[in-house]
């Protein structure tokens, strides 16, 4: 690693460690002109490697397919693996190929979540029993490399399994944090499929209300700490 490299790599690392310290300590204030209430909203950094920010997404993706589930049979849990993880943030584009061109070959649709350097997808499938022999050889075929495939009959329990990855850091070494930020930055972690696809993808508009009167609100300050400002509602 050359000096520039190496600095690069430093001041990176130190940026991830001050966002990740520092999530949900600063706070955004809000005013109502109207009736005098206070809001707050934490300032969060949304990192992959943040347990805090990862249960954010995990409770929204949850609440997102899980009516969904609600109406679907034959929910599968299934792991697919390759022979190893990857160091190429490019190969991962591959690997989402790989994992929907065989959910798409033997089920209606499913949600999937990578794991660590993507050598495995933890997905939740709906659709007919299909033999593991005969994934395992679609999966070598697909692969070139690996026929290590395992499915398994689930319920609605099987969403928590596959999103607890999406709340789970890649790893808790702080000298490995660079190399996974690097990885999955602008990389989809979690994807899905067939019926799955665009399931209820409909924009809302978040309007700042005033819960007291209906105003709208008027951005006041950052604050370092909601104490400073002890009147303050939670406004999310």
């Amino acid at each position: 690693m050359s000096n520039l490299e190496l600095k690069d790599h430093t001041t990176l690392l130190d940026s991830i460690r001050n966002k990740l310290t520092n999530c949900s300590k600063n706070n955004i204030i809000f005013y109502c002109n109207s009736c005098g209430e206070a809001y707050s909203i934490p300032l969060r950094c949304d990192l992959i490697l943040c347990e805090k920010c990862g249960y954010r997404r995990f409770l929204k993706l949850r609440k997102k397919f899980l009516p969904i589930l609600k109406t679907q049979q034959n929910i599968k849990l299934l792991t697919l693996t390759w022979v190893k993880g990857s160091e190429n943030k490019g190969d991962i584009l591959l690997r989402h190929r790989q994992t929907r061109r065989l959910i798409k070959e033997y089920f209606d649709g499913g949600i999937y979540t990578f794991e660590g350097l993507a050598q495995h997808v933890h997905c939740l499938v709906v659709g007919r029993y299909v033999p593991t022999s005969i994934i395992s050889n679609k999966w070598k075929k697909i692969t070139k490399t690996s026929k290590i495939v395992d499915i398994r009959k689930a319920n609605l329990n099987g969403l928590n399994y596959i999103l607890k990855y999406v709340c789970k850091p890649p790893t808790r070494l702080m000298s490995e944090f660079v190399k996974y930020y690097n990885f999955w930055f602008h990389n989809r972690r979690v994807s899905t499929v067939g019926i799955f696809y665009n399931y209820h993808q409909v924009k809302i508009k978040i309007e700042l209300l005033c819960s007291k009167c209906g105003d709208a609100l008027t951005f006041y300050c950052i604050s370092e700490s909601v104490y400073d400002y002890p009147l303050c509602k939670p406004l999310f």
